[in-house]
C-alpha cells in the first residue's frame, strides 16, 4: 500500500513534472543519457526508494559541488539550481572553518572532502508521511537531517507554492549545514554538544550567505530582550536534549532559543573571538575529554576555553544584539 501510485495527477504534479523533464533533458550532457530521455513517472520520494537508499549507501546520485542529490533511481536528475546554491553555501562554510578544519584528529571524518547526501520530495505530503513512518523528530514538514542515515531529506523548494519557496530554501540550508558539520568532523563523535551548539551553527550558516545577520531575525531577538524574554546565556548552553530545542514546549521560546543560539555562534565566530571558539570546539570533540565534560557545567566548560567570566560574555552578548541595525 505505501508503494502504490497516485491515480492521476494533481496540476501541480503536472507543472513540477514538466519541470524535471525540462531539467532531465539540459542535464542530459552530465548523467550521459539521450537527451530525448523523459521521466516516466512524477518525480516523488517514495518509501521504496527510501529505503533502498539508508539499506543501499552507494546508491547513485547526481553530485555536483560536494552535495550529492538522490532521487529516485528512474528520475535522476543534475538539480543545477540547488546543487549551486548548497555548494555556495559548502564553499562559504570550508572557508570559514578553514582552520578548525586543518587542525583535523583522530575524530574527524576520513580524509577527503566532506559529503553532503540529500534526498528531495516533490511535495509536502510526501515529506510528511515520509517523517511520520520513519519517526523522526523534526518540527519543519519541509525537510530534517538524519544523522543516523547521513542523509537531508527536503521538499525541492521548486516544489512548493510562491509564498513558501524563501522558508523551503532556508530549512534546505539549515539541514544542509548540519550535515556538512557532522561529515566534517566539527560535531563531536561523542555527541558532546549542547543543543545551542548545534543548533546555532546550522542557524549561523541558513542565510544566503553564510554568518550574515537576518534583520527579521534580529528584530526578533531585540524584542524579546526589551520585553524579558531572552534566555540567560548560562541557561541556553546547558539545555541538551535528544529532542532538540523542542523539549522546551513553548513556541515562542523555541523560536528565541534557535535565534539566540544562531547570534551566540556568530559572535563567536567575529575576528577577536574565532580562534578561541575554535579551541572550544577541539576540546569538545576530543575522546580524553567525554568523561569531564559529563561532569562538568556546559557554560563553565565555554568559559574557559573562551577565556572570559561570566560577565564578560553576558555583556559582549548585550552589546553586539545592541549594535545589530534592522
Amino acid at each position: 500500500e505505501l508503494d502504490a501510485e497516485p491515480a492521476e495527477l494533481t496540476k501541480a504534479e503536472e507543472n513540477y513534472r514538466s519541470m524535471v523533464e525540462r531539467d532531465f533533458r539540459e542535464a542530459a550532457p552530465f548523467l550521459g543519457v539521450s537527451p530525448q530521455g523523459s521521466v516516466s513517472e512524477p518525480l516523488a520520494a517514495r518509501y521504496k526508494d527510501i529505503r533502498l537508499k539508508q539499506k543501499f549507501p552507494a546508491l547513485a546520485g547526481t553530485t555536483w559541488n560536494g552535495v550529492t542529490v538522490f532521487l529516485p533511481p528512474a528520475n535522476l536528475i543534475r538539480a543545477r539550481a540547488i546543487h549551486d546554491e548548497l555548494g555556495r553555501e559548502i564553499r562559504e562554510l570550508e572557508t570559514s572553518f578553514s582552520t578548525l578544519l586543518g587542525q583535523r584528529e583522530e575524530t574527524t571524518a576520513p580524509g577527503g572532502r566532506p559529503r553532503v547526501d540529500l534526498v528531495l520530495f516533490a511535495s509536502e505530503s510526501e515529506m510528511q508521511s515520509f517523517l511520520k513512518s520513519s519517526s523522526l523528530n523534526t518540527e519543519h514538514s519541509l525537510g530534517v537531517f538524519d544523522p543516523a542515515a547521513r542523509t537531508v531529506f527536503a521538499v525541492d523548494p521548486r516544489a512548493v507554492s510562491a509564498d513558501r519557496a524563501s522558508e523551503a530554501m532556508t530549512t534546505l540550508r539549515h539541514e544542509t549545514a548540519h550535515a556538512w558539520f557532522y561529515a566534517a568532523g566539527i560535531h563531536s563523535v561523542a555527541q558532546t554538544e549542547g543543543n545551542w551548539l548545534i543548533e546555532g551553527l546550522a542557524v549561523y550558516a541558513q542565510g544566503e550567505t553564510v554568518g550574515a545577520p537576518s534583520p527579521a531575525s534580529v528584530a526578533v531577538l531585540k524584542k524579546a530582550k526589551d520585553e524579558g524574554r531572552l534566555f540567560e546565556l548560562r541557561d541556553l548552553v546547558k539545555v541538551r536534549d535528544r529532542g532538540g530545542f523542542l523539549a522546551l514546549g513553548d513556541a515562542d521560546r523555541i523560536e528565541i532559543a534557535y535565534l539566540q543560539s544562531g547570534h551566540l555562534v556568530r559572535l563567536l565566530m567575529s575576528e577577536s573571538m574565532r580562534i578561541r571558539f575554535f579551541h572550544y570546539l577541539n576540546y569538545l570533540r576530543r575522546p580524553g575529554n567525554v568523561a569531564a565534560l559529563a561532569e562538568r557545567e556546559p557554560f563553565v566548560v565555554l568559559l574557559e576555553q573562551l577565556e572570559l567570566s561570566a560577565k564578560e560574555l553576558d555583556e559582549t552578548f548585550a552589546r553586539s544584539l545592541e549594535s545589530e541595525r534592522l
